[in-house]
């Protein structure tokens, strides 16, 4: 007897387990009841430089992810020049001055139901860029040290060595007016040129002076400390 009821109710949470077995989870449901055409898409934000110079090329994308959406890119007084695999990123040349100083770029997001979202509308503002040749730089330069209430003559040499300026006489006048320090040897500063016009200025010795006191005298190094893309 007891060996029936047994057999009964394994019988019976078998049925039970193969029943819920059956049922769909409820992720699967949640899938089923996704309707893509049902979505709809709002460019949500974007990253891209608003500040550019005429001439050189920009990326900007949409910072957001959804599930099997494309966006679509175009530019007014500016040309999309190529766009990533994944569409979330067009790379824009800014080939023209815009009358206005500023040029669009703008941006549509396709579902993977076809919905399309309003135009996002990205302004940037374009300045002229006219490349100066490297060239140019090299010579001698007379200007002042100091501040503008006290100044001091300044004479600055500038070399080509490759692509890079290398200047010297930076700040002997100043040294030599302000702090009453001899110059014992001078330094240099090697300047790089960016195609874009920024500049990088390593930190560098500019000038060896020597600094006297009552009982000895001693050398001091001052040096030019400066950022990268420091103009």
């Amino acid at each position: 007897m007891n060996k029936k009821i047994l057999i009964r109710l394994t019988s019976l949470l078998v049925a039970v387990s193969l029943l819920a077995a059956c049922e769909k989870t409820p992720m699967e449901k949640a899938q089923d009841a996704y309707d893509a055409s049902q979505v709809v898409p709002v460019v949500l934000s974007t990253t891209g430089p608003s500040l550019v110079l005429q001439t050189f090329s920009y990326d900007y994308s949409v910072d957001y992810f959804r599930a099997g959406s494309t966006w679509s890119w175009s530019a007014v007084d500016a040309t999309v020049s190529s766009v990533s695999q994944d569409t979330r990123t067009a790379k824009v040349l800014f080939d023209k001055l815009p009358a206005s100083g500023k040029a669009q770029i703008k941006v549509v997001e396709t579902t993977a139901g076809g919905v399309k979202s309003p135009e996002k509308v990205i302004e940037v503002n374009v300045n002229p860029f006219c490349p100066l040749p490297v060239e140019d730089f090299a010579g001698t330069w007379q200007g002042t040290d100091g501040a503008a209430d006290e100044t001091y003559p300044s004479t600055v040499t500038a070399v080509l060595e490759g692509d890079k300026v290398v200047l010297t006489g930076l700040n002997e006048g100043f040294m030599d007016g302000f702090w009453g320090e001899s110059i014992i040897a001078g330094g240099s500063c090697k300047v790089t040129v960016n195609p874009d016009g920024t500049l990088v200025i390593p930190s560098s010795i500019s000038a060896k002076p020597t600094i006297s006191t009552d009982t000895r005298s001693r050398e001091a190094v001052h040096g030019i400390i400066a950022g990268p893309n420091q103009q």
